[in-house]
């Protein structure tokens, strides 16, 4: 085993990291400077499937009212009380609370 390699493998173990890290932030320091060794800011993911909670309520309430209703049934029997839920909405209610 080469020298360097040797040297390499000790400072990864040091700070427990992989050499994939290493090289990785390796070359994040070469572009950026210590400035690219600071944490990046994540942004906050979006959650397109996400219901709103007051609809969401709405939804669950009436499965407990009702319980042999399936999604497409909540949706269309909400929408006759002028409650506006798609089909899909009541779907993602019941498998987020393992409904369906």
């Amino acid at each position: 085993m080469h020298e360097n390699t040797k040297i390499l493998l000790n400072i990864c173990k040091l700070f427990n990291i992989s050499r994939t890290i290493y090289y990785v932030q390796l070359e994040r320091f070469i572009k950026l400077g210590y400035l690219g060794l600071v944490d990046k800011v994540k942004r906050k993911t979006k959650i397109p499937n996400q219901i709103k909670p007051d609809k969401e309520k709405i939804i669950l309430n009436y499965i407990i009212d009702y319980p042999t209703h399936g999604p497409r049934r909540v949706a269309h029997e909400l929408r006759q009380q002028k409650i506006v839920i798609s089909d899909i909405e009541g779907f993602w209610s019941f498998a987020k609370h393992w409904l369906y």
